[in-house]
């Protein structure tokens, strides 16, 4: 096939809808080492007439041909008239006139393998459009990370060790405490808080069976890998088998597990698509996007796991939040998806921090300074009503 001459594996009407008419489906013949009964995906090659083009999106394309059986080598391939291999591509051109595609070169006369190529690369061309990618950002819900929201200087998290010290506080003054979550959200606690926790109240239907032998009074402490709204709900079901109940302070709750939880939220509000990476991906990410939700949810380990019929359509991508110390595979994942097409990638993050309070209730008992004497009344001092003494009856 001569260089450059356009195929019919994709509509030329196709073509030309979409990414601003730049698309371009062509064949053209090389000398490149490629073996009977396998495909070379390209990672990067020379166009003759667009120069180097750029395929970040070679492992998805590489994934499918794998999962259709076919041997898949990655790697580099420099376009040269002439020779017996043939390299079928997809190009287009972004707003900088930078070229990117999908290639893969088969063997000379190995007509089977050539077409099953050109029926995924079809596939694939189908899938490419103009394109938002949302990275939820890390995880760091308590436990489930290494570096913690709001870290102090020895690297913990300061909210967690808070809710440790609840525990050991009402417990000391004679208290049986109760923990709203399981041991596996308080990992970070140590083995004598742990041992201090007289239950474990793993949800609301644990709520509503927890029976005390004794008449101690009763506390209940939230693990800071709980989210808070759940806490709260198995707060208010204990509260009612227990009235005299005493719960944490309200500033020892830690928030992580709860941003993390809307974070989630927030992405698949505006995602076509869910992409949930397990090799990065917290415990608790994946609980969380397994739930039921509106929007297609796929758990996959790399981008070779990505299915080209999931991104038909996707015009909004989101990728779950990654555990902090695996950014990784959930990076990976976003720079595949940015060669099908043009795209911008944003992180979505909720943060809840503590607010400070603008008045120090102490300040309210504090006396008041009298009020300064109008212009008038030179020498003679202006007392506030609460100087005055009692008021007199009448």
């Amino acid at each position: 096939m001569e260089q450059g001459q356009l195929t019919s594996d994709v509509p030329t009407s196709f073509l030309g809808i979409v990414l601003n008419r730049s698309r371009m489906s062509q064949s053209f013949s090389l000398q490149v080492d490629v073996r009977q009964g396998e495909a070379v995906v390209a990672t990067g090659f020379v166009h003759p007439q667009r120069g180097l083009v750029a395929c970040p999106a070679a492992p998805l394309l590489g994934g499918g041909l794998n999962r259709a059986g076919l041997p898949v080598r990655y790697g580099r391939v420099e376009t040269a008239r002439g020779g017996p291999a043939r390299l079928e591509t997809v190009t287009y051109l972004d707003r900088e006139e930078r070229a990117w595609g999908l290639a893969v070169a088969t063997a000379p006369g190995d007509n089977r393998v050539a077409r099953l190529v050109n029926s995924h690369l079809r596939r694939w061309a189908q899938a490419m459009r103009t394109r938002r990618l949302v990275l939820g950002a890390p995880d760091r819900s308590c436990p489930g990370h290494q570096v913690p929201r709001g870290p102090d200087s020895t690297g913990r998290c300061m909210l967690g060790d808070a809710a440790a010290a609840e525990v050991r506080r009402l417990s000391a003054r004679g208290d049986t405490v109760l923990v709203a979550g399981g041991p596996q959200d308080a990992q970070d606690w140590p083995a004598d808080v742990h041992a201090l926790v007289a239950r474990w109240v793993r949800g609301t239907a644990a709520a509503a069976r927890v029976d005390l032998p004794d008449a101690h009074p009763v506390a209940v402490v939230c693990a800071p890998g709980l989210p808070v709204q759940v806490a709260a709900q198995i707060t208010a079901l204990l509260r009612d088998r227990f009235p005299a109940l005493v719960p944490q302070h309200p500033g020892t709750h830690c928030h992580g597990a709860t941003d993390a939880l809307s974070t989630i939220r927030t992405m698949t509000a505006v995602a076509d698509l869910v992409l949930v990476p397990r090799a990065g991906a917290s415990a608790l990410t994946v609980e969380r996007t397994a739930a039921p939700m509106t929007v297609p949810v796929h758990h996959v380990d790399t981008a070779q796991d990505i299915r080209a019929s999931w991104l038909e359509g996707a015009a909004c991508v989101a990728v779950a939040p990654p555990a902090l110390n695996a950014l990784a595979p959930a990076r990976e994942l976003l720079l595949a998806l940015t060669g099908l097409g043009p795209a911008a990638a944003v992180e979505c993050r909720t943060s809840t921090t503590p607010a400070v309070l603008p008045i120090h209730p102490a300040s309210l008992c504090a006396p008041r300074a009298p009020t300064r004497a109008p212009s008038g009344d030179v020498g003679r001092r202006t007392e506030h009503p609460a100087d005055s003494g009692p008021p007199t009856a009448h």
